[in-house]
């Protein structure tokens, strides 16, 4: 008689977004299934590096992605989606799935609010450090030129209310080769701070429908 081995879940990494940290996605956790938090990670991005700059930021949690064994699911939601979805280009070998929520892929604004963010986290005496250089600014752009590399599943979710972002989510719909796209009723920007439970669910079907390992 053949025993099967349960299907276990890779790592899944979930990434906040500006101004967020860990905690924010507790009441997303709280609403998903058990065997869907074994492998659960929440970075505090903004302590993963000293380096005040969204490469910083981007090679503080790639080392820690590097760490973990076998292939990731990511979920980030704005800043966060930017890193997942930056990762995945940069290691697509390492990503079984990708959720952007609210992800932009080619504006050099959405960096300048990131630092504009780290302004207020920062002495005064550290400003004249700060600058996004322009290859900073440009990694940002090139990310819509290579949206077709990204052959994992992709499942693009928006706030029915995040009117900027839906717009991202349509181009980007048009763009990754295997995405689809879902809006979350009653949600605005921060979807897992004001629709935990939807998203949840959200996140749960889409992983639960995503071939398994053995079956790649």
């Amino acid at each position: 008689m053949e025993h099967r081995v349960p299907h276990k879940m890779p790592h899944t990494m979930l990434l906040h977004g500006l101004g967020q940290n860990s905690d924010s996605w507790k009441q997303v956790i709280d609403c998903l299934p058990t065997e869907q938090k074994e492998e659960l990670h929440t970075p505090d991005l903004f302590t993963l590096t000293e380096e005040i700059s969204y490469e910083g930021l981007y090679r503080g949690w790639e080392q820690s992605c590097q760490k973990l064994p076998g292939r990731l699911h990511l979920c980030g939601l704005s800043l966060g989606a930017v890193l997942a979805l930056d990762y995945t280009i940069r290691h697509p070998q390492r990503v079984e799935s990708l959720v952007l929520i609210a992800g932009q892929y080619r504006s050099p604004k959405f960096l300048l609010s990131v630092q504009s963010l780290l302004f207020s986290l920062m002495p005064a005496s550290n400003f004249a450090q700060l600058g996004i250089s322009k290859e900073q600014m440009l990694r940002l752009n090139r990310l819509s030129r290579q949206l077709s590399t990204v052959r994992c599943p992709v499942l693009l979710l928006c706030g029915e209310q995040d009117k900027v972002n839906r717009k991202a989510s349509e181009q980007m719909l048009r763009l990754l080769p295997n995405a689809r796209k879902r809006e979350i009723a009653g949600a605005a920007h921060e979807v897992n701070l004001q629709a935990p439970q939807q998203l949840a669910k959200e996140l749960s079907a889409f992983w639960e429908g995503l071939p398994k390992s053995s079956d790649l």
